[in-house]
């Protein structure tokens, strides 16, 4: 009797495998043949789930920055909650979900780097655009203008990518939730002025 495989449970296998090995060879040190080695399976299987390498980084970016993250950003903007709030609640999601991923933050710098020069480029475009025009629907319901709420959409999104820089290099001098809660509340300030 042929054994039964549980897919997802493979790729995910397979994906934990990945990020180990992007952990200590990073994006240029990636390899397929290694990431099956650390899978403990076949070349092969792992393109039955992964068309390549570049597919690969995306999935591990999926898992760093949460599946669902998208889904709840829109749901809590749909929420009644006060306009503020909702900016906090969605700065407070970033922070935990980052602070709080299973994988080493410092994967974070390299594998967007790595997803730029890739095929996923476009897909990693898409997701920044959408969370982008959500940010700014929220600072436009805040009172922001939409030329200026755009400006400060994509700053803010800026902004806490760089925290994340900083949160890497030394999180005692740049506590990520202390950054971005500083950062929102002068936005907050700058919007109602």
């Amino acid at each position: 009797m042929a054994k039964v495989v549980d897919k997802d449970e493979r790729r995910a296998h397979i994906l934990d495998a990945a990020v180990r090995v992007f952990a200590s060879k990073g994006a240029v040190g990636l390899k397929i043949r290694d990431i099956a080695k650390e899978a403990k399976v076949a070349k092969g299987t792992v393109y039955l789930y992964f068309e390549n390498k570049d597919a690969i980084l995306h999935a591990i970016m999926d898992d760093l920055h949460g599946r669902g993250d998208e889904a709840s950003l829109y749901e809590l903007l749909a929420s009644p909650m006060p306009a503020v709030d909702k900016l906090h609640a969605v700065v407070e999601g970033f922070v935990h979900s980052t602070l709080n991923n299973e994988y080493p933050l410092e994967l974070m710098p390299e594998l967007w780097a790595a997803i730029i020069r890739s095929d996923q480029k476009d897909r990693l475009n898409a997701r920044v655009k959408n969370t982008h025009q959500a940010v700014t629907a929220l600072l436009r319901e805040l009172g922001a203008k939409a030329e200026k709420a755009e400006k400060l959409g994509a700053g803010m999104l800026a902004l806490f990518h760089g925290a994340i820089i900083l949160h890497v290099l030394s999180p005692e001098d740049f506590n990520l939730r202390d950054v971005t809660e500083a950062v929102v509340n002068m936005l907050i300030e700058g919007i109602r002025d």
